[in-house]
């Protein structure tokens, strides 16, 4: 259709003019001379049903899914205040999808719904990993997000840029599903990135989480004495033990 048809509809002169504007084809039924109220009545209420019901679904297996993802990364990172960031993160790039999706023009319904809905889990991961390097650094906040970015930034980049190229082929398509789900996946990450390299570690640096207790220190300095100590180590019980034998 050039225009979404209209869900509300007043009286028939009002349906009239929207017809006047729409394709030869609305809701599935051609438009003619002969083409009763009573059957567009119906055609408007059933449309209007399906898309209020689409919506419900939508936000319903979104919440099931933040649910399940915020307590799976709570068990995961062991940090309630790491998990909220993270969550944080996903709902952020959820709305910034919702909004960009509404200025591309693009409306709810059972095409749009799946990868929306796989956003959540999709999205997650370009924080998680920036999270979870950050607490097994020790040190100021500014020390640990700079060291996290230089240990995972490049590969969580490199991930987003491998999802790019696995779905690269859908905006060649010209069937409406194959170019919606392009729109949102690279949607996903776009905004994914930005906010697992960019918003994150902003946030890390003011209210990060503390590290965890068994957490090496930030400045490269101390973290290759702690290496090279481990080794030493090793090599000295190595070596003790062949003697023993």
């Amino acid at each position: 259709m050039k225009e979404l048809f209209i869900y509300y509809i007043c009286n028939e002169a009002q349906a009239q003019a929207h017809l006047a504007q729409a394709d030869p084809i609305v809701l599935g039924h051609e438009i003619n001379k002969n083409y009763s109220w009573s059957n567009l009545t119906a055609g408007i209420w059933n449309q209007r049903q399906h898309v209020q019901i689409i919506r419900q679904e939508l936000l319903r297996n979104l919440s099931l899914a933040a649910t399940c993802i915020f307590l799976v990364v709570t068990v995961l990172l062991a940090s309630i205040w790491a998990s909220v960031l993270v969550f944080l993160c996903v709902i952020f790039t959820l709305v910034d999808i919702a909004g960009t999706l509404n200025l591309m023009g693009v409306t709810i319904d059972t095409v749009v719904s799946v990868p929306v809905i796989l956003a959540v889990g999709i999205a997650i991961d370009y924080s998680v990993h920036i999270c979870h390097a950050f607490l097994v650094l020790s040190g100021s906040r500014n020390a640990r997000v700079k060291r996290a970015l230089v240990d995972k930034g490049i590969a969580v980049f490199k991930g987003g840029m491998s999802s790019f190229l696995a779905f690269i082929l859908l905006a060649f398509s010209r069937s409406y599903v194959y170019t919606t789900f392009f729109k949102i996946f690279l949607l996903i990450v776009i905004y994914g990135l930005f906010h697992g390299l960019a918003v994150l570690p902003v946030l890390l640096s003011f209210i990060g989480p503390v590290p965890y207790p068994t957490a090496l220190p930030a400045d490269p300095a101390d973290y290759n004495k702690i290496i090279i100590r481990q080794n030493l180590r090793r090599r000295f019980f190595r070596e003790r033990r062949c003697y023993s034998l």
